[in-house]
């Protein structure tokens, strides 16, 4: 079956954007929080691959046939899948009669499936509760390419729990060249090449305490 069309919002966040993993290079959603859990799966290294609103599930429910489409299809990289709902914890409370049967479809649905498992997520994950490493998750994102040139440089200069802006100052003194060094700094974070402290929000002071060998 097609997918949902997206209805125009003016209480939640509406849109569409862009994810490496997901399957079809975006996802759209339909709330700040559904937003915010996909900034999330694209940046976690266990998460493969991601799918929104990726299929129907048909039951009955008081002698009527029903549907439910749930938000998303989370594929692990150990091969195991997350069929799951995004929901606000206020929402579920206000509104548990009507999501009740609905998820207990998705559940029966994963029990005839291997490795499948069906879970609910809210405002209360630990990832979304920590504004500095949230936001950390989001700016890292952008930085996708390791140069191989600047990683040697970065390489060949590090020392452990220097500063970001001392490993800079130590590689060149020109601020222009310092500049093409950084996105290949970051992109290092990213995928944790280097090691930082993602609790607290990264900056030109960031410390960086550890590299991985080439």
């Amino acid at each position: 079956m097609g997918k949902r069309k997206i209805p125009k919002n003016y209480r939640n966040i509406t849109g569409k954007i862009g994810s490496n993993k997901a399957l079809h290079g975006f996802v759209s959603f339909e709330s700040k929080l559904e937003r915010d859990f996909y900034f999330l799966f694209d940046y976690l290294p266990q998460i493969k691959a991601f799918d929104d609103q990726p299929l129907t599930i048909e039951y009955e429910f008081q002698g009527k046939d029903r549907s439910y489409t749930p938000d998303f299809l989370l594929t692990l990289n150990d091969g195991s899948y997350i069929l799951g709902e995004v929901k606000y914890r206020s929402e579920l409370l206000e509104k548990f009669d009507e999501f009740e049967h609905k998820f207990r479809a998705a559940i029966e649905f994963c029990k005839q499936k291997k490795n499948w498992t069906f879970r609910i997520f809210t405002e209360r994950c630990p990832y979304l509760q920590n504004e500095d490493l949230f936001w950390n998750i989001k700016f890292l994102l952008d930085y996708e390419y390791i140069d191989p040139k600047q990683y040697e440089k970065i390489y060949t200069a590090f020392t452990p729990f220097n500063r970001l802006n001392e490993l800079l100052a130590k590689i060149t003194p020109d601020p222009s060249e310092q500049i093409d060094i950084v996105p290949t700094l970051w992109a290092l974070v990213r995928y944790k090449k280097i090691k930082v402290d993602l609790n607290v929000k990264l900056s030109l002071y960031t410390i960086l305490e550890s590299i991985y060998e080439p």
